[in-house]
């Protein structure tokens, strides 16, 4: 799902073969539509994998601040 301008949160669950909660990040040098009308395209791809209901909360926590960091975004953008 597209959650920013150009930012897409992709995300896994236990019965998705996930074995242990992690996150990864990925820059596009040529961005994607993924049907978004307002945030397309993407050119930085997040991927959630969780093992439970629970266990990726803090992880969330910690991207939900790293995304209202523009500074960091603007950062993330440019490598």
């Amino acid at each position: 799902m597209v959650i920013k301008p150009g930012i897409a949160l992709l995300h896994a669950f236990p019965n998705d073969g996930v074995k242990e909660v992690g996150m990864s990040m990925v820059t596009l040098n040529n961005p994607v539509s993924f049907g978004h009308k307002k945030f397309d395209p993407v050119s930085i791809v997040i991927a959630l994998c969780t093992t439970d209901n629970e266990s990726h909360i803090q992880a969330l926590s910690d991207l939900v601040g790293l995304l209202q960091d523009k500074e960091a975004i603007k950062i993330i953008r440019s490598t």
